[in-house]
């Protein structure tokens, strides 16, 4: 249930950023894992709450693409996934999660849910920043988010109820 600032995240280090991460975990009692992805070419962060359902089936793809998966770590997968089919790797998750992926040098950040929505994924977009987490208060932990919601944002959670994805 962890709160990030996208701004932050593409600035990190490797090392940084798994710190950064962990000690976010710490404090809001996420158990999403964090992920680094540094290969030639390369430099993804990934971060997921939630399960895949389908696990086999999409490690036995990649390694018919190629790209073999080397740990039991989903975020793994989901890198090797996002190497051969980039943002189209989505359409093949099937479970429930709520996923950040901020591919540094492409300067990309994606967040993701699942397509029933059983994770929530909350975020505030400003002039500096993108906050997310998969908590709402922990959203509004940052200082730079006022708890306020404008008409749209009250007619979303009204339609959806509370584990609706919404912008703050």
């Amino acid at each position: 249930h962890c709160i990030l600032d996208l701004n932050h995240v593409k600035k990190m280090c490797h090392q940084d950023a798994i710190e950064f991460f962990s000690d976010q975990r710490a404090v809001l009692g996420s158990d999403g894992k964090i992920a680094c992805f540094k290969e030639t070419g390369w430099d993804v962060v990934i971060m997921m709450d939630g399960h895949l359902f389908n696990v086999s089936e999409l490690k036995e793809e990649c390694k018919n693409q190629g790209h073999p998966v080397q740990s039991d770590a989903v975020e793994e997968l989901i890198f090797r996934l996002y190497q051969i089919y980039r943002e189209e790797f989505m359409s093949l998750l099937n479970g429930a999660f709520s996923i950040v992926l901020v591919d540094r040098l492409c300067d990309l950040a994606l967040l993701i849910r699942d397509p029933m929505g059983l994770k929530p994924l909350f975020y505030h977009v400003n002039k500096e920043s993108v906050i997310f987490g998969s908590l709402i208060r922990c959203v509004l932990k940052h200082p730079s988010v006022k708890a306020q919601a404008g008409a749209e944002e009250l007619m979303e959670m009204i339609r959806a109820g509370e584990g609706v994805t919404t912008k703050l």
